[in-house]
């Protein structure tokens, strides 16, 4: 319990409810929490396999007809592949409150330090971003194959993969600096009597759309 702010926890803290605190850890949710827990634990099993065996296919099964779009299925598996590994680390829980927005990590993540936590968060939306930005790559891929005698070469498939990773960059860094730093704009406020009644009362990250950083990571 702690009733102030902390490293792990600047900008939320455990608080009483009608003058008293739990006299045991408690949940809002219940069997809810529980029950996210079990559907995102079967989610990253079932997504697991179906990465894995994506990419599987992707090196050992693409002849014939497919060779000349394996480059173009190695991005897509890759881009997949990133988001289930950042994705199964951190399964993210979240709440928004008018213009806030509240996150707890409960993957593996959250044994460790804010820092990572952050890190993590911030991976989440690049690589959610990521696999919507390398679509145009894909179609551009495809396209280009279809009207030339040869696909797109090794360099150039790489570039352009590159080219849809830059875009998705400034998604991943402003959600890192805005849950990082963006409740900074109301110091002193507790954050926690917005999330979830929690008690012991977990880390949870902070992106105030009232602040520039996270109203362009909104946006």
């Amino acid at each position: 319990m702690h009733l102030k702010p902390t490293i792990e926890n600047p900008f939320a803290w455990d608080f009483p409810i009608n003058g008293s605190f739990p006299e045991a850890p408690c949940d809002e949710l219940g069997i809810v929490s529980a029950l996210f827990r079990i559907n995102h634990l079967c989610c990253s099993m079932v997504g697991g396999m179906t990465t894995v065996t994506l990419m599987s296919c992707v090196i050992n099964c693409t002849n014939g007809v497919l060779k000349p779009f394996r480059k173009m299925l190695f991005m897509c598996a890759i881009t997949e592949l990133s988001f289930w590994i950042v994705d199964s680390l951190t399964q993210i829980k979240g709440k928004q409150y008018e213009d806030i927005v509240l996150i707890k990590v409960e993957g593996p993540l959250h044994y460790l330090r804010r820092p990572f936590h952050v890190i993590g968060t911030a991976l989440y939306v690049f690589t959610a971003c990521l696999s919507m930005t390398v679509l145009p790559a894909m179609a551009y891929f495809r396209y280009y194959a279809l009207t030339r005698p040869a696909p797109l070469s090794t360099e150039r498939t790489i570039l352009l993969f590159l080219t849809s990773v830059v875009f998705a960059l400034p998604a991943g860094i402003s959600a890192y600096l805005s849950y990082d730093r963006s409740a900074e704009v109301e110091p002193g406020f507790n954050f926690g009597t917005l999330w979830y009644r929690e008690f012991p009362l977990p880390p949870i990250l902070i992106g105030h759309t009232t602040k520039l950083l996270g109203l362009s990571f909104l946006s």
